[in-house]
């Protein structure tokens, strides 16, 4: 402490943690600081779980790089905070999805740039970018690039899926009721649920994302080698899905349900209701069985 000026160093570290800094404060109203951190190997998984406590736990992020701070710390609108990823590995059960370059981002008077966000991994590569207004809440950020569909695992745990899908969209308006734009284009798709029998394969067709939700008219995939044509919409509430008004019509599917029956059906069905509690309704034609 030199007359109203307060400086130092630190330095923190535990397994998943390690971080450097220097920096001074000025022990005045407006607070005029320079600050510098430096993180190094450290978990970036657990502050996102402080806010998104349903993140699964076999979904880890270990990065490097440096925080800087300058400004008045009493007045955010009169402060900026540079962040600066050099390298981040994550890994969303066994996909793993690297930095493909130095990741940029920044808050500047309550906005926070994302300048430089770009992933890559096994058949993925993802660009994005945009801002996100922490005083008047809003949102503006667009994302492109080819993504793999194995990334679904990170949000359902009981879930599996591969293919891949080419994306171009944009969320925009207030921060926690955005609207969706822009569409996604699968190729070769392929999604298991643990809790059923057979898997939707050679998912193909474009999803479309708009203001009330996603459009999956023309969207088609073989279930147990039968055609399934999808169509209607998935709403959102906020940033996950919500109202359901779908419908799957199939021919000459091959099923093994329940246990100890093979059967091959043609089904007409409607999937309604919310995503937690939806309601399945229409009409299924057994062309055969087997018990």
């Amino acid at each position: 402490l030199r007359g109203d000026e307060l400086s130092g160093e630190m330095n923190a570290a535990s397994p998943r943690l390690a971080v450097t800094g220097t920096g001074r404060i000025p022990l005045t109203p407006q607070a005029d600081a320079e600050i510098m951190f430096r993180f190094h190997d450290s978990s970036l998984d657990l502050p996102v779980r402080l806010f998104m406590p349903t993140l699964s736990p076999l979904t880890t992020a270990i990065a490097n790089g440096s925080i800087r701070v300058a400004g008045e710390l009493a007045d955010w609108d009169h402060l900026l905070v540079d962040a600066t990823v050099d390298s981040v590995d994550m890994r969303l059960f066994d996909y793993a999805v690297r930095n493909a370059g130095p990741i940029r981002l920044a808050l500047d008077g309550q906005v926070i740039r994302v300048e430089d966000l770009r992933l890559v991994g096994d058949g993925s590569r993802l660009t994005v970018g945009g801002t996100i207004g922490l005083a008047d809440q809003t949102i503006a950020l667009k994302a492109q690039g080819d993504a793999n569909l194995a990334v679904l695992q990170n949000f359902f745990h009981d879930m599996r899926g591969s293919g891949r899908v080419e994306l171009s969209g944009a969320i925009n308006g207030p921060l926690y009721h955005p609207a969706f734009s822009g569409s996604a284009k699968v190729d070769d798709g392929r999604i298991r649920h643990f809790a059923l029998p057979n898997s939707l394969d050679d998912i193909n067709g474009t999803v479309t994302f708009d203001s009330s939700g996603v459009g999956l008219d023309g969207v088609t995939a073989t279930l147990g080698g039968g055609a399934v044509q999808f169509g209607g919409r998935v709403g959102f509430e906020g940033y996950m899905p919500g109202e359901l008004n779908v419908t799957a019509r199939g021919e000459n599917m091959q099923v093994r349900y329940p246990e100890g029956v093979r059967s091959t059906i043609d089904a007409d069905l409607t999937i309604r209701g919310n995503v937690k509690a939806p309601a399945v309704g229409g009409a299924v034609t057994v062309r055969n069985a087997l018990w």
